[in-house]
């Protein structure tokens, strides 16, 4: 896809994700390939989550039947940090979402 002389977000994300270079490791985060990468087992890499909008991703695609682990970066130590991060900021029923 095309948009003028852009290419489109959609076109770039299909690029990357059929490549077979880069790794999805959540709805809108890539990275380079690497059979021995652990990015869900990195905590700066998990610091790329930590905000409201890939929180209520996480918490939308789990209630609709998404597996846990459908991601690289959704691991259990992800759910715990959005649990914390979220009651940081006074959003007890988003972290409530979150664990269930």
């Amino acid at each position: 896809m095309r948009c003028g002389s852009q290419n489109s977000a959609a076109s770039a994300t299909a690029c990357l994700y059929q490549s077979g270079e880069f790794v999805r490791f959540a709805p809108g985060i890539y990275g380079l390939f690497d059979e021995t990468s652990h990015a869900g087992q990195d905590p700066q890499a998990r610091k790329l989550l930590l905000n409201r909008r890939a929180c209520i991703e996480y918490i939308l695609a789990r209630w609709a039947g998404e597996p846990a682990g459908g991601y690289p970066l959704w691991t259990p130590e992800m759910e715990l940090d959005w649990c914390e991060w979220a009651e940081s900021r006074g959003h007890r029923k988003r972290r409530n979402a979150a664990i269930k």
